[in-house]
């Protein structure tokens, strides 16, 4: 009989689930779509019945296709996206749709907390700068605008806690997720002041019990079993959360070890044995699956929808030329601009698309994406190329942030498929790249945790050694060294001087737009 592993992770807008040998080759995985929706352009959140139906019906696909007997599956680890508001009732039943880490309807509240300096004592407790799509600031804005919400809800859990909840029946979250925003981070335990300087001490009841990560959290429930097709009472493992998840997937657990996962969100990692708060007020600290290990981590709002974005709205034929000669858009792409010098012509981008602004390594809620540069004689190839140089100096800026340096990262995620956008990280940043050789790293660190708390292996560093692999190596280009060092100051000018001028387009035109939009 085979000996698998069964990995799960709900992303923003993707559930996917993959089977793993124990060497950590997967042999199989399944994906569907979830639907975020948007009634408001401020607004991002997703029906919680629909991720559940996702899950189910995405297990339940991979194990059919792949031939896997239920009984080869050994253990479940379960992770998914952090932050948000997923509210259920004293039976465990949604309240209403999940609020999503990328809403920014409580912008207002948190410039507020950023001005009167509860921004910074909430800081020096737990190590993270508080955002819109922080828990704090939602339940915050539910308190004042939808207290009826918050009438019927017993428990505010996080996306992976949900689906815990509907695999084993047990409620609870994990160290990871509930760093942000209510623990004292050194402690690694709620803090009811932190929930008093939120002003929503009185919501002190809807925060679920912590479990450690490295433990088992329950056995699979016998309909849940029956509708996957996998065994009852199968061991089920929740957590550490998406973030987490991916440091042991690409295998960056040691201290002092980078990784960043160039995906929805473009968020670098910084592994640590000491829980370091300085630099204040930049970033978040989130506890590892360890007791004896932490992460800093910067978290910048978007990555490959940069990408996306300009692709769909300003890339012309790309894409469809990708599908007509069957290659993937990043071989058409990096063909495409193979001509455009390192620089991008003098073409300068900044990655700030999200309409709920910033919050790595700076939080703004009203910063905006732009380029800058632009003369007649640049064509779509050179603002490509400096889309994809933005999103590198945003990188480079996290790292920049971080308490320890860096020499290494480990580059995981859908942009991690583009070896010229690989070379320019490496370039802009200064360090060697390396791209882990299995893509899912969510899935394989959530199996893998897994893995250990069941006891298949004595370590997560057993663990890692045995099935996280490296496929590809990118070292920097000393030729590009000078002239990225002399952008990278440009970058930072450049958004620094915006500062204000964001704060006034806002001011001018912001809720105008919106408003429009919103009709």
């Amino acid at each position: 009989m085979r000996r698998l592993l069964l990995g799960i992770d709900a992303g923003t807008s993707v559930v996917k689930a993959v089977v793993y040998q124990m060497d950590g080759t997967p042999l199989a995985m399944h994906s569907t779509k979830t639907k975020i929706r948007s009634v408001h352009p401020l607004w991002m959140e997703v029906d919680m019945n629909e991720v559940w139906s996702a899950v189910v019906n995405t297990v339940s696909a991979l194990i059919h296709s792949a031939s896997i007997r239920p009984e080869e599956i050994l253990a479940i680890g379960v992770t998914g996206q952090g932050d948000g508001c997923w509210l259920v009732t004293a039976e465990g039943l949604p309240v209403r749709s999940a609020i999503l880490w990328a809403d920014g309807r409580a912008a207002d509240q948190v410039d507020n907390w950023f001005t009167d300096g509860t921004a910074a004592s909430a800081f020096s407790v737990n190590g993270s700068v508080v955002f819109p799509g922080a828990q704090a600031a939602i339940l915050h804005w539910l308190k004042r605008k939808e207290p009826e919400s918050l009438e019927k809800s017993r428990w505010a859990l996080y996306c992976k806690d949900w689906l815990h909840l509907n695999l084993t029946g047990e409620l609870c979250t994990d160290p990871s997720d509930a760093s942000l925003p209510f623990f004292d981070i050194a402690k690694r335990a709620y803090d009811p002041h932190l929930l008093s300087l939120y002003g929503i001490e009185d919501l002190e009841h809807l925060l679920p019990p912590v479990r450690p990560a490295t433990r088992v959290g329950g056995r699979l429930r016998k309909k849940v079993a029956e509708q996957m097709g996998l065994s009852p009472n199968t061991p089920v493992v929740s957590g550490p959360f998406d973030i987490p998840a991916c440091s042991i997937g690409s295998g960056a657990i040691r201290d002092g070890e980078g990784y960043t996962i160039l995906g929805s969100t473009c968020l670098s990692g910084l592994v640590m044995s000491r829980c370091y708060l300085e630099p204040r007020n930049v970033g978040m600290t989130l506890c590892h699956r360890d007791p004896d290990k932490w992460l800093r981590v910067m978290g910048v709002m978007m990555g490959t929808p940069n990408l996306d974005w300009f692709l769909s709205h300003l890339g012309g034929n790309l894409q469809s030329e990708a599908q007509k000669r069957k290659r993937s858009v990043f071989q058409q792409m990096e063909e495409a601009i193979a001509k455009v010098p390192a620089g991008a012509g003098g073409v300068l981008y900044l990655p700030y698309l999200s309409p709920s602004g910033e919050r790595a390594p700076f939080v703004k809620a009203s910063a905006r994406a732009q380029f800058s540069g632009l003369t007649v004689h640049h064509t779509d190839r050179h603002l490509l190329r400096a889309v994809l140089e933005g999103v590198a100096f945003s990188i480079r800026d996290s790292y920049e942030h971080m308490p320890v340096s860096v020499h290494h990262i480990k580059l995981s995620g859908g942009g991690a498929r583009s070896a010229l956008w690989a070379q320019i990280i490496a370039d802009v940043t200064g360090k060697a790249i390396s791209i882990p050789a299995v893509e899912e790293t969510g899935t394989l660190g959530a199996a893998l945790n897994a893995a250990v708390a069941v006891g298949l292996f004595s370590s997560i560093e057993g663990a890692v050694q045995c099935c996280v692999g490296v496929s590809r190596r990118f070292e920097p280009d000393p030729k590009n060294r000078a002239l990225y060092d002399e952008l990278f100051g440009l970058y930072r000018r450049t958004y620094k001087t915006m500062w204000e001028l964001w704060d006034h387009h806002q001011r001018a035109v912001g809720s105008r737009v919106l408003s429009a939009e919103a009709r």
